[in-house]
């Protein structure tokens, strides 16, 4: 998750150029994704089309990885939650080195 969440904080820098709307925007999106993994409150308990939602973000599965290794000390879901992990890193870190190379070619 840090390595995605750098990335994307990298791409979302190069694409705002301006620190208040890069931080403004950052905040906003933590917060969100925060709620949808179910580090606020279960996901389980949240309304069915909020679940399916959940779904979509890749915090969810960091989450569901953590709380099935500590509270239930189970591996079901491990390799899809790591899977998805994986992912969304590398295209965290393709879309960031992208945004600041184009960055760097336009000064």
């Amino acid at each position: 998750m840090a390595l995605a969440a750098a990335g994307l904080g990298a791409a979302l820098g190069g694409a705002l150029r301006r620190f208040s709307a890069v931080s403004a925007s950052g905040i906003n999106v933590a917060i969100y994704l925060f709620f949808l993994s179910g580090g606020i409150g279960v996901a389980a308990f949240l309304p069915g089309w909020i679940q399916t939602i959940a779904h979509f973000t890749p915090t969810f599965y960091g989450v569901d990885a953590l709380e099935a290794a500590i509270f239930y000390q189970s591996t079901d879901n491990l390799a899809r939650d790591l899977t998805v992990l994986l992912l969304t890193a590398a295209g965290g870190l393709i879309l960031g080195i992208m945004s600041l190379r184009r960055r760097l070619v336009d000064v």
